[in-house]
């Protein structure tokens, strides 16, 4: 364990009236006035840190009435004792006695009472594991969505049979299926590590909030579109996937009995990458929309992670309908549908291009995309996409599928338009929207110095925020957490609120970066010793932690609990 937190007592004081500061070490503790000191009943799994301290204007004079020197706040002070947790489940009992005095009288000594019990939050292993999975899905998603296609789909009843016909014995046609299945799934994820080992993640993370990149990666997706839409139709050399496909025949010459040799397990492996090949016109803009989006993670796994998925949901048919050739004949036939599917990928390719335009827009501050902008246009895509499907609808093939994907077309239509009027806050899409503009709306300051000196002033703590323009997860928390008004009245009222984006490229005037994203960055590596986002922090005026930090979990409840660091405000 060894978690810092800390023990915070703020207080305002009326106006001409004045709290003591601390005894001074030469003098005996009965003379003087009443010094401000903290008293421990009760501690079970917790031990102090050092002493206690004091935030605020602290002033000093010769006091007449004492006969000494003495130490006084005004206006405000905030008295802060660190503590050490030292197992999970902790309590402790203790209490601030202070004197307070104006220029005619002064009152008995003062007393506040603290006693709380709690269970400090573990480290984000488990959050991080979360975050893995979700990259996974998404890959699992994407590969689903690839096997629907016309480059795909077609494939999976032709590659079976073809094993099944070119072997006497069905236990070597599986095994054939098998090995090709288990080589796509090699293809795609050693695609995904060389992606990680060739920009490392540090670089791609870097590269997710780089403008040139993001209008790069938007143009990319608008000409995937385009031949979503059939505009054009975009595919590797014919070349690759022929020799490749002449090298497995050469290969792969047919057995019917006896073990697979090592030419079979070959040939088989070239098949796979003939079918990588030969359907890059379909699953190259979702492969590009996984890749760049899982980047955006800054976990060097991702990217391997988010490939397996995708491999994965590539891979399975060939095995099951190896094993359940009979099942072929309940697949439905290629045909139009196939062509709704790529029309509809268009429209969501057209989405994420806006994504990226949108990250470069708030990362560099040119104010061309703001968020109502933004859930228009999608609007007007949602909308583009369900007249698509009713014209479809009129052909008469595929009704339940078109049917279904008009549906949902619809009422993604109206949850946006709830977005756009102010009714949701669209919690559900928030990882891909713009920041919220009402985030900004709390008293926050985007400038760490600044924060501090305001936090000096009012003797307050400091709420710190290491987010990203280009963080999903930091969306996800302001939808989920920061709209909760209970949430938004504690930061307001408790705390000086310090926003610092870390892919901010505005120019940064410090010598040790070029930009502020630069800049925040490492200041949150060398003095907080994290590098991901989002990363919240509740430190004293100085930027001392007082409290174990939070990163991303959408637990409102469990949020608050960490906002609730006491602070016993006394006139």
């Amino acid at each position: 364990m060894g978690n810092d937190t800390a023990i915070v007592f703020q207080g305002t004081i009326k106006k001409g009236w004045h709290v003591y500061s601390f005894k001074p070490q030469k003098e005996d503790a009965d003379i003087g006035p009443t010094w401000a000191r903290l008293t421990v009943s009760h501690a079970e799994g917790v031990e102090l840190v050092g002493t206690l301290q004091a935030v605020g204007q602290e002033q000093a004079m010769f006091d007449d009435m004492f006969g000494m020197d003495v130490r006084y706040f005004e206006d405000s002070v905030t008295f802060i004792q660190k503590i050490r947790v030292l197992d999970m489940d902790y309590s402790i009992d203790c209490m601030l006695e202070y004197g307070t005095c104006n220029d005619e009288q002064c009152l008995p000594p003062q007393q506040v009472d603290y006693r709380h019990s709690a269970v400090v939050t573990a480290d984000n292993t488990a959050e991080q594991a979360e975050s893995l999975w979700a990259v996974f899905l998404a890959g699992l998603i994407g590969g689903l969505l690839a096997l629907l296609t016309p480059c795909v789909w077609p494939m999976i009843p032709m590659t079976v049979s073809f094993f099944l016909k070119r072997n006497n014995a069905r236990r070597k046609a599986v095994q054939e299926a098998s090995i090709y299945g288990i080589s796509i799934i090699v293809i795609y994820l050693l695609l995904g590590i060389a992606v990680t080992l060739i920009f490392g993640a540090t670089a791609l993370n870097n590269l997710a909030t780089n403008a040139v990149a993001n209008i790069i990666f938007a143009g990319l997706l608008i000409v995937f579109a385009l031949s979503f839409f059939g505009l054009f139709e975009l595919r590797l050399p014919n070349s690759w996937a022929n020799r490749l496909d002449q090298k497995a025949d050469r290969l792969g010459t047919a057995h019917n009995g006896g073990a697979l040799t090592l030419a079979n397990y070959l040939s088989i492996a070239l098949m796979a990458l003939v079918l990588t090949i030969v359907s890059f016109s379909c699953t190259g803009p979702l492969i590009g929309v996984l890749l760049v989006t899982v980047a955006q993670t800054g976990s060097i796994l991702a990217p391997a992670i988010g490939m397996f998925g995708f491999a994965i949901a590539l891979a399975i048919p060939f095995a099951i309908f190896s094993l359940f050739p009979n099942w072929l004949s309940t697949l439905p036939k290629s045909g139009s549908w196939m062509m709704t599917v790529k029309v509809t990928l268009a429209f969501i390719e057209l989405a994420f291009a806006l994504k990226f335009i949108s990250v470069a827009d708030t990362a560099y501050g040119w104010g061309i995309l703001p968020r109502t902008l933004f859930i228009a246009i999608w609007l007007a895509l949602a909308i583009a996409l369900a007249v698509y499907l009713c014209l479809q609808m009129r052909k008469g093939k595929a009704l339940i599928m078109k049917g279904i994907l008009l549906l949902l077309t619809m009422l993604i239509s109206v949850y946006l338009l709830w977005g756009i009027i102010g009714k949701s806050t669209l919690k559900d899409i928030s990882a891909f929207l713009p920041p919220m503009e009402q985030r900004l709306s709390m008293t926050h300051f985007n400038d760490y110095d600044e924060g501090l000196r305001a936090a000096q002033r009012q003797g307050k703590p400091v709420f710190i925020d290491f987010t990203g323009y280009g963080c999903v997860n930091c969306r996800k928390m302001e939808a989920a957490v920061f709209t909760d008004t209970e949430i938004r009245q504690m930061l307001d009222e408790r705390y000086i609120v310090i926003t610092l984006f870390v892919d901010d490229r505005r120019h940064s005037p410090s010598d040790t970066a070029t930009t502020l994203g630069e800049k925040w960055s490492q200041l949150q590596q060398t003095k907080y010793g994290a590098n991901a986002q989002p990363y919240y922090i509740i430190a004293d005026a100085t930027g001392e932690p007082l409290a174990p930090p939070r990163s991303y979990d959408e637990d409102v409840e469990m949020f608050r609990q960490f906002l609730s660091i006491p602070f016993n405000n006394k006139e």
